[in-house]
């Protein structure tokens, strides 16, 4: 699998002992932004921090939850294990129900165009390729951004969203399937793609490596993440066939797996809430927090300093008044990729990498981009169904 030896590929190459001393790099860049001797500021600056304290000190209290009423439970500690039967529950969920989903579909556009056979297939094709290209559109611009929140709030804090996200997909289907409902093209498509908020389950696989990573020696750690991917891969593998077996059990009624999916999702939410123990430590989340906080502090000296100065281009100006900044911080992480050269100078690793990328882009694009097309070309011509 590209995907797989990319992956581990990447975690050989750029994993290194990293020391960091919290209070020395804050000092050292909270001085370089600010060179100011006058008592007064200093004053402030100390009642600034103190206030800063004293809001971690109330954030880290309300470790990784949504609601702060809720009753104290004593959550067991990270496991790898918890983990894997969460998640799976999860990806079971989002796949037991894609061959249904599409049969729905389907046949409420057929209700809606009768006996109008081949404007159905146009209809349904359009509606397959516009929310297959919003997934993906969603899961780039959102993939980061979850990546950031599961460094500053933690790993379970992202499940917990995603998990949220699910519940309202689910409940979307739910509305847009029953029978009363007739077929529009753009509600029905934004119903649709309400659970693709949650980035797909890719960066579900990305923030579950992450935890992976946390709580896994580094001498072990490849061994737990392989155990893992294996889990999520045979889930997604056997999630439709668990489905249509459903809809024979339920006598071809496909919409009742839609509340079995629900179900699943519900249970994946309060088994994250409540059994799933944060695999980042407070310290840990403190040290993104301020790295977070003056990435920006930074971000905005730039913006006053390009808006203040009279020898500013207009290209500056142009470029922090529409916040180009937000867009370019989607593709940041796509520098990791761009492998540094060794110590002797070498870019065998950055060129490996870079093949690695270009098979699994081949590889994955040539699969997703013709899975649409054979399945709508089999229902139509097969009268291929969710059994």
């Amino acid at each position: 699998n590209p995907e797989y030896v990319l992956e581990h590929t990447l975690s050989t190459i750029l994993s290194r002992p990293a020391v960091c001393d919290e209070d020395s790099d804050i000092d050292q860049e909270t001085s370089a932004l600010f060179t100011d001797d006058d008592d007064d500021a200093n004053t402030d600056r100390n009642q600034r921090a103190t206030k800063q304290t004293s809001k971690h000190k109330q954030l880290d209290s309300d470790q990784s939850g949504f609601w702060r009423w809720k009753p104290r439970f004593h959550k067991p500690a990270p496991s790898i294990y918890i983990l894997c039967l969460l998640m799976s529950i999860k990806v079971l969920a989002e796949n037991l129900v894609l061959g249904v989903i599409t049969d729905l579909t389907l046949v409420k556009i057929q209700e809606f165009y009768k006996d109008n056979e081949r404007q159905s297939q146009k209809e349904f094709a359009k509606f397959q390729s516009v929310t297959s290209v919003i997934q993906g559109l969603l899961g780039i611009s959102l993939c980061s951004k979850y990546g950031h929140l599961s460094d500053n709030h933690g790993r379970v804090f992202v499940l917990q969203i995603c998990g949220f996200l699910t519940i309202l997909g689910s409940l979307a289907n739910l509305y847009i399937y029953k029978d009363s409902t007739t077929y529009e093209f753009y509600s029905f498509v934004f119903f649709y793609c309400i659970e693709a908020l949650n980035a797909g389950q890719m960066s579900m696989v990305a923030v579950g490596n992450s935890y992976v990573s946390d709580i896994v020696s580094e001498d072990s750690r490849m061994v737990y993440i392989s155990f893992f991917m294996s889990i999520m891969y045979a889930t997604i593998g056997i999630g439709p066939l668990i489905g249509s077996f459903l809809v024979k059990i339920l006598k071809g009624n496909s919409f009742n797996t839609l509340y079995v999916a629900l179900f699943l999702n519900v249970s994946y939410s309060l088994g994250i809430e409540f059994f799933l123990s944060e695999s980042r430590t407070i310290n840990e989340r403190r040290e993104s927090q301020s790295q977070y906080h003056k990435e920006l502090l930074r971000k905005n000296l730039l913006k006053k300093q390009a808006f203040s100065s009279q020898d500013a281009s207009k290209w500056s100006k142009f470029y922090h008044l529409l916040k180009l900044d937000i867009l370019i911080d989607l593709f940041k992480p796509l520098k990791t990729l761009w492998v540094p050269k060794t110590a002797l100078g070498s870019l065998v690793p950055r060129i490996n990498v870079l093949i690695l990328i270009i098979i699994e882009m081949f590889v994955g694009g040539s699969v997703e981009g013709s899975v649409q097309a054979i399945v709508t070309y089999s229902m139509f011509r097969y009268n291929w169904s969710s059994v």
